[in-house]
């Protein structure tokens, strides 16, 4: 998979807001001073218990992806 689409597949589950991500499937937000933590997804959420708990460190790693 490359950088752009490692990038669009982040953004089809994760928007951020002001310093924020937010889930879009159930609207969950986790600020970028937790980023250290576990993404908490609310009850229901399809994404619970998934490998995207870690949306900060993804994006992290996408970005650097593009690094050449």
């Amino acid at each position: 998979m490359t950088p752009s689409e490692k990038l669009d597949d982040w953004n089809k589950r994760w928007r951020i807001q002001s310093g924020i991500v937010i889930c879009r499937k159930c609207a969950a937000q986790q600020p970028e001073t937790l980023s250290n933590q576990p993404f908490d997804h609310r009850f229901g959420c399809g994404e619970v218990n998934s490998q995207f708990s870690q949306p900060w460190s993804d994006l992290d790693a996408i970005r650097k992806s593009f690094v050449l």
